[in-house]
């Protein structure tokens, strides 16, 4: 009777223990996509949290609409650099905060010459198919517990087997990580998943024609 009851005891105890172990070793694959919008500015025009301003830079002019994002208030912006998405701090524009990367919360100031016209106020894009990806987090392809990081490329757009190179991916979510490989085409809901996005991926080393990977997380 005692080791009945015992046995009753552990079992699930080793049970959960043994599925904990191999979550670890063969965590399973990503499922759902998180779809998350990012914006540094406060609804007072302040520097959100846990937002901090790495650089300011003077740029020359600024664009109403961002390229990379479905955020009616993001905008594109041209300095020593092109910044995109930038958000307006007043309404004037004059002062616009660039997101770096949606993984860091360092962002660039730019005190903006030529303020990009204001827009009638606009909804978020509910349609995610529809809207612009602006940054993601991929499932490493066979090691789904690391990440790739990727994010939109700026400037003309070259092509690989076909397809518009539009993201660089990096091993890591710092800008100086080496990039491993280049994201094809556009990113999509998977056929047998609704809730999960996937992307074409190709190692920047390899001579194949890619695979897809799962999204973790999509920037909008």
């Amino acid at each position: 009777m005692v080791v009945y009851i015992l046995s009753q005891v552990t079992a699930p105890v080793l049970e959960a223990g043994t599925q904990y172990v191999l979550d670890q070793i063969w965590p399973a694959e990503t499922t759902e996509t998180e779809l998350i919008t990012a914006n540094p500015v406060a609804p007072d025009g302040a520097l959100a949290k846990p937002y901090s301003i790495d650089e300011v830079h003077s740029a020359s002019s600024c664009l109403a609409v961002s390229n990379h994002t479905a955020n009616p208030e993001a905008q594109r912006c041209f300095a020593d650099y092109i910044y995109d998405p930038c958000f307006p701090a007043t309404d004037t524009g004059d002062i616009v905060y660039c997101l770096i990367a949606p993984y860091q919360s360092g962002v660039i100031q730019l005190d903006v010459q030529d303020p990009a016209p204001a827009l009638s106020e606009g909804v978020l894009v509910e349609d995610r198919e529809a809207a612009a990806a602006w940054a993601l987090e991929l499932e490493e392809p066979g090691n789904p517990r690391d990440s790739w990081y990727c994010w939109a490329a700026t400037g003309s757009i070259s092509t690989v087997e076909g397809y518009a190179s539009r993201w660089e991916c990096a091993s890591g979510p710092n800008f100086d990580d080496p990039i491993v490989a280049n994201g094809l085409g556009e990113v999509h809901i998977s056929p047998g998943a609704p809730r999960l996005w996937q992307l074409l991926v190709r190692r920047v080393d390899a001579g194949d024609n890619g695979t897809y990977a799962n999204v973790k997380r999509l920037w909008f």
